[in-house]
């Protein structure tokens, strides 16, 4: 009678190839998740700008509409406001979107030199 079983050795074998093959696709798992948070997180900050946007085109408020960039706190975060400036905002209004933690602001290159994109009215441009 033959005795149909796995050995000792058989079976570290196997759970050294499995540790190994987990060992290579966390790291890679990771990775595609932070892509996926920035990816994620750029669409939501664009369709943020375009909707300031529609709401100045569109008068609503009677306002300019602009969105604010916050990277003093943690999760970086962005604000869409309503008012010529953030500073000087109709605080009720204002919608505050957090970013992934994943996710941070770098820098902010705008044309003024602040952390806000303003609309003009009317024409829906901005100076940034």
């Amino acid at each position: 009678m033959q005795n149909r079983s796995f050995t000792l050795i058989e079976l570290i074998v196997v759970v050294s190839i499995l540790f190994i093959l987990t060992a290579i696709t966390v790291p890679n798992f990771r990775f595609f998740q932070k892509e996926s948070d920035l990816n994620n997180s750029a669409e939501v900050i664009i369709n943020t700008l375009r909707l300031a946007q529609n709401k100045t085109l569109a008068s609503e408020g009677a306002s300019r509409w602009g969105v604010y960039f916050s990277t003093s706190t943690f999760p970086h975060q962005y604000t869409l406001f309503r008012g010529g400036d953030y500073f000087s905002r109709a605080i009720p209004s204002d919608e505050i979107h957090y970013l992934p933690k994943t996710v941070e602001i770098y820098e902010i290159n705008l044309n003024n030199g602040g952390s806000e994109i303003v609309f003009e009215r009317l024409v829906g441009l901005t100076d940034q």
